[in-house]
C-alpha cells in the first residue's frame, strides 16, 4: 500500500505485479475518491521511470497499478511506484512504496516463522490492528524478524524433548550426529540393558563364604529332600551371577558433546543401549505450550515495537510526526521483561546428565 517504508510487495521476474493504494479525506477518515483518476510511474532502482499508466478503480478510494516486470529486470528491493493525485485541489503527498523484484523460486528468507493467521493477529495487534493494516513491516517480515526470535527465545528455555537409541556392541568409539538442523542441545545420556563385558572370574570372597560355612543356604539336600542340589549347581549359578554382576559394574562409559561439530562421540567397553535425549527447537508456532502461547505473543509483540521504533528512529522521516518512537522502545522493552522475569523463575529441567 503506498505510503509504506519499505516494500511491501515482491513481484517475479516476467510476471505482472499488482500494486495498491487507498485514498484518505484525511489521516483517519473516510476513504475518499480523488478529483480525477490517479496516475503512477514506475521507477527502477537507478531512478529511472519504466512505465506509467492510470490506475484501476476497485472501489471507493482504492485504486490498483498492474506492472508487467521484464525478464530482465534488475534484481532489488528499490523499485518504487509513485502516484499522482489531488483531493478538493490538493495534491496528496506521501503517496509513493518500493517493492521488491525477486527471482522465481528464490526465498526471501532462510528462518520464518509459521503461524496462523488468528495468533497473526493477536500480535499485530501491538500495531493497532485490523484498524491498522500494517505499519512499516510486511506480515513476513513480521514473521521473520519478530515472531521466529520470539519462538528461537521460547524453544531455548522450555526445548522439545525426543530420545533415540542407540546399540553398543564394541569397544570402539561410536559417533552420532546431531538429528536435524533444528536439534541444537543434548540433554542426558545414558547406557540401558548393560551385559557382561568380556571376561571370567568368580569373586574371591563370595568363593570363601561359600567353603568356609557348612550350613550356607545354597547347600541343599540329597534326591527327594527339599533343597536338592545335585552337585553342588545352586552354588555355581548364584557365583556366576555375581560374576556378572561384578563385571558389569566394572564396564567403562563416557560420552563427549562436541555442539560446534554437532556430535555425541560415545566409549563403552561393553554392550548395551545407548539412549540420547536431544533438545530442539521448532519454526511453527503449534509446537508451543497452550499455556505459553500468550507469553510468546507478548513476547513477539515486544519484538515487533521494538524494530519498528528502530526502523523509525533511523529513517528519520514524517512518520515521526504520527509515531512516538521512545514510547514505543520502552513499551518493547517492558513487555519482554516481564516475559523474560517470568521464564526465569521457573527452574531449568535442561540438566546434562551421563549414567
Amino acid at each position: 500500500m503506498s505510503g509504506s517504508l519499505k516494500n511491501r510487495e515482491q513481484g517475479v521476474r516476467g510476471n505482472s505485479i499488482i500494486l495498491d493504494v487507498k485514498f484518505y479525506s484525511y489521516d483517519g477518515g473516510n476513504l475518499i475518491d480523488p478529483d480525477t483518476t490517479p496516475t503512477f510511474i514506475i521507477l527502477d532502482p537507478s531512478g529511472v521511470q519504466q512505465a506509467s499508466s492510470s490506475g484501476s478503480k476497485i472501489s471507493t478510494g482504492y485504486y490498483t497499478a498492474t506492472y508487467a516486470i521484464p525478464v530482465a529486470a534488475t534484481l532489488s528491493d528499490l523499485w518504487q511506484i509513485q502516484w499522482t493525485a489531488k483531493i478538493n485541489t490538493v495534491a496528496v503527498a506521501n503517496a509513493s512504496e518500493y517493492f521488491e523484484v525477486i527471482t522465481e523460486g528464490s526465498v526471501e528468507f532462510d528462518h520464518t516463522a509459521v503461524i496462523s493467521n488468528y495468533w497473526l493477529g493477536l500480535i499485530k495487534k501491538a500495531i493497532a490492528y485490523p484498524s491498522v493494516e500494517e505499519v512499516i513491516l510486511t506480515d513476513s517480515e513480521i514473521k521473520s524478524y519478530c515472531i521466529y526470535p520470539a519462538l528461537r527465545d521460547y524453544f531455548t528455555k522450555f526445548p522439545i524433548l525426543t530420545t533415540t537409541e542407540h546399540a553398543l556392541s564394541s569397544s570402539t568409539a561410536v559417533s552420532i550426529a546431531f538429528p536435524d538442523a533444528d536439534t541444537y542441545a543434548v540433554i542426558d545420556t545414558r547406557v540401558v540393558g548393560k551385559e557382561m563385558i568380556s571376561g571370567s572370574g568368580t569373586s574371591f570372597w563370595d568363593m570363601a563364604y561359600y567353603n568356609t560355612m557348612g550350613l550356607s543356604h545354597l547347600r541343599g539336600g540329597s534326591y527327594g529332600i527339599p533343597k536338592y542340589n545335585p552337585n553342588f549347581r545352586k552354588q555355581a549359578v548364584y557365583l556366576q551371577k555375581m560374576a556378572i554382576s561384578s563385571l558389569s559394574n566394572e564396564a567403562t562409559f563416557d560420552a563427549r558433546i562436541d555442539e560446534v561439530a554437532r556430535t555425541v562421540t560415545v566409549y563403552y567397553n561393553g554392550s548395551g543401549k545407548l539412549n540420547i535425549t536431544w533438545a530442539k527447537s521448532s519454526e511453527n508456532f503449534e509446537s508451543v505450550r497452550f499455556v505459553y502461547k500468550n507469553d510468546v505473543v507478548k513476547l513477539a509483540q515486544g519484538y515487533l515495537k521494538k524494530h519498528i521504533s528502530e526502523i523509525a528512529g533511523l529513517l528519520h522521516t514524517n512518520i515521526e510526526i504520527t509515531m512516538d518512537v521512545e514510547t514505543l522502545r520502552t513499551d518493547a522493552d517492558r513487555m519482554m521483561t516481564e516475559v523474560y522475569e517470568k521464564w526465569t523463575s521457573i527452574p531449568d529441567s535442561v540438566v546434562l546428565r551421563a549414567t
